[in-house]
């Protein structure tokens, strides 16, 4: 059961991390893309 808490907490953690960093590769992307057509 503690090895299992422990797994999702860093599973889930993770994600939160992957998740940030798409927003942020999202965010500069679209930035990138409105320049390029304006």
């Amino acid at each position: 059961m503690m090895l299992c808490d422990l797994l999702f907490f860093c599973y889930s953690s993770l994600l939160e991390d992957i998740y940030r960093f798409c927003q942020v590769f999202i965010f500069i992307f679209l930035i990138q893309f409105k320049n390029i057509t304006l």
